[in-house]
């Protein structure tokens, strides 16, 4: 979810951001035969306020994935007026 997550974070919370001690979020994705079923356990995303990001950090990455906006209760109102920064 936030640029070079891997080996920055602890308790689920990656380089970047300013929280520790919440779940990491986990998304399996289960292909059938004709359809696919996502299943989703929400974990930090649901606790993860713009305040929580480190948003000079994030502005030096080449890439930042997002995703499962719907999941995001804390965060979503504030991303269209980061979007694009």
């Amino acid at each position: 979810m936030l640029p070079e997550a891997s080996g920055g974070g602890r308790g689920g919370w990656p380089r970047g951001s300013r929280h520790f001690g919440s779940n990491t979020e986990i998304t399996l994705i289960l292909p059938l035969t004709t359809t696919r079923r996502i299943l989703t356990y929400p974990g930090a995303m649901f606790e993860m306020g713009i305040e929580d990001l480190d948003l000079d950090y994030l502005a030096t990455a080449k890439h930042f994935h997002l995703s499962s906006l719907f999941l995001h209760r804390k965060l979503s109102p504030h991303i269209p007026s980061y979007s694009g920064k």
